[in-house]
């Protein structure tokens, strides 16, 4: 046997230093692309293929300007200058689109606070819209509208919130973009801002639901059909200073919940629907963003589940959280902190790579922008195929379905101290890919920060030791008891890059006294001995990683 592999190395008792494990979130956003830079207090932005050539536009309200205006994507999530639909709308506010005259072509509705109008502007083909067709202009300081059937006879009504007069009211679409008179569905909403639809008894029928930012309150009416309503029926009166709501299911149990941005509480907050159309107290997803002003959801990561995206206004940051399941969330995962005073998030596939890229609009510079989410450009084995069409092409690639292919998924908890800096003044470390399941048999090992052209190898125990300095070497052992030698391969070299891999055998690990079979519940200790220059000849450790196997 090589004299490397027989070197003995002395054990003394375990003291072991524990760190963090990895973040879950692997989809990473590009940095900002900028849109417009000149939307004046820009206050919404959605996005839809308004040309109809199948790519995803966007569509603007900008209050300063009193501008609806949209921007066509040429393809890849380049866009062209503004181009205003409506430069008369006073304190625009809130813009959206949707097929009112059922002509095949998607429409404009927008909500402006300031001359009190709902209005809407028919898609005249060719980028082309017609001119401001008025709904009401006694909607007192017009919030927001939304586009649904509300009446179920297969046209789009619509739904509006108004803060000055507190009132939720619909429009009844008639047919052919005609709309009836404004019809009044609360008074009582104190600063009503906020409004959508869903389905939140099961009965078919679209709810509305409703944020007002006086009364901190949010709540639903149950549509009965045919445009009658029930009683208001709050939610939470607790919503400090509500601004955004949006309804999605959050839990995966097939029911829509609500999600609520309350602005003078910095609180980003779920509400679950316990069916039938109660709902349990707010679970909270976060509380350190500082006055969130938006928020919307959408399947960020790829993993089936709603993902939220939200913005505060006072510390500029547009950020994701990543949906664990079971309503659990991650930490803020941070995609800017330069949206100056942000106002509106939105998502959608803007460069045409089958993932949601993210939007927003900023009143404080005037910007509209979006940011690429990068999940389809991860190539994380460096083969040239994205990680994404990998796991399409062969779903075995992926076996515990987190959307991370398991030969670039790390495993296992860094543990123990570095030794002294190597002669490249690093502190060289190990890192484990794969799966931690015996049945997957996929584990790999890779040593990193090594001198170049450096022999060594791995090896791997049953037991855990803190022993510095062994004879001859510089590092800190942090394996001990029966250790089996050269796992993953035998002698190594780094190579110029100055690192060494290996394929572990799961079901044949090396052990002094011949290889064992590595069982479901055991905790195995690996690290990697090298040597090196420094200033003679020595040798160095890295540090360990510890997988207990499933």
């Amino acid at each position: 046997m090589n004299q490397l592999l027989k070197t003995s190395i002395a054990i003394l008792p375990a003291v072991a230093l524990t760190f963090a494990a990895p973040g879950l979130a692997q989809t990473s956003f590009g940095d900002t692309t900028m849109v417009e830079a000149e939307a004046a207090s820009a206050r919404d932005v959605f996005a839809a293929d308004l040309n109809g050539d199948g790519i995803v536009d966007l569509l603007t309200a900008s209050r300063a300007d009193d501008t609806i205006a949209w921007y066509e994507n040429l393809g890849g999530g380049v866009f062209s200058p503004r181009n205003v639909i409506n430069a008369n709308a006073d304190g625009a506010q809130w813009v959206e689109a949707a097929d009112f005259d059922n002509d095949g072509d998607l429409d404009v509705v927008s909500a402006s606070a300031l001359d009190d109008t709902v209005a809407w502007y028919e898609n005249l083909g060719g980028g082309q819209f017609g001119p401001a067709v008025v709904l009401t202009d006694t909607a007192d300081s017009a919030r927001s509208v939304h586009a649904v059937d509300l009446d179920g006879d297969a046209d789009l009504d619509l739904v509006a919130a108004s803060a000055m007069d507190n009132t939720i009211a619909w429009f009844e679409n008639l047919g052919g973009g005609s709309f009836g008179p404004r019809i009044p569905i609360a008074t009582d909403c104190e600063g009503a801002i906020s409004v959508y639809t869903a389905d939140l008894n099961g009965d078919g029928f679209e709810e509305i639901i409703a944020g007002s930012f006086i009364d901190d309150t949010v709540a639903w009416w149950r549509n009965f059909g045919g445009g009658t309503f029930g009683p208001k029926q709050v939610i939470t009166t607790e919503a400090d200073g509500v601004l955004s709501i949006f309804p999605t299911d959050v839990d995966g149990d097939f029911r829509v919940d609500v999600l609520v941005a309350s602005s003078w509480d910095d609180r980003l907050a779920w509400y679950k629907n316990l069916g039938g159309g109660s709902f349990d107290a707010p679970a909270y997803i976060a509380t350190d963003l500082d006055g969130p002003g938006s928020a919307y959801t959408a399947d960020l990561d790829n993993d089936g589940d709603a993902d939220v995206i939200a913005l505060g206004r006072a510390d500029n940051r547009v950020a994701w959280f990543e949906n664990l399941g079971g309503g659990a969330f991650s930490g803020a995962n941070v995609i800017s902190d330069e949206a100056l005073n942000g106002r509106a998030v939105f998502a959608a596939d803007l460069d045409g790579d089958l993932d949601i890229d993210v939007i927003s609009a900023s009143a404080g510079d005037n910007k509209i922008a979006w940011y690429q989410n990068l999940l389809n450009q991860l190539d994380c084995n460096a083969n040239g195929i994205s990680d994404a069409i990998e796991r399409e092409l062969d779903p075995t690639l992926d076996l515990d379905a987190d959307g991370i292919l398991d030969e670039c998924e790390v495993i296992g908890t860094s543990y123990c101290s570095d030794g002294l800096e190597n002669s490249i003044g690093a502190s060289a470390n190990i890192g484990m890919l794969g799966s931690p399941k015996v049945a997957d048999e996929d584990l790999s090992i890779t040593a990193r920060d090594l001198p170049p052209h450096s022999a060594g190898f791995f090896f791997v125990s049953r037991t855990r030791v803190f022993h510095p300095f062994p004879p001859n070497c510089q590092g800190v052992l942090c394996v001990g008891g029966s250790i089996g030698r050269g796992v993953g391969g035998g002698i190594l070299t780094s190579g110029a890059a100055g690192t060494f891999s290996g394929t572990v055998d799961l079901a044949a690990m090396t052990q002094p006294t011949g290889p064992v079979a590595v069982q479901p519940g055991e905790t195995w200790y690996f690290q990697a001995w090298y040597r090196d220059m420094n200033p003679t000849i020595t040798s160095n450790l890295t540090d360990a990683v510890f997988v207990t196997f499933q």
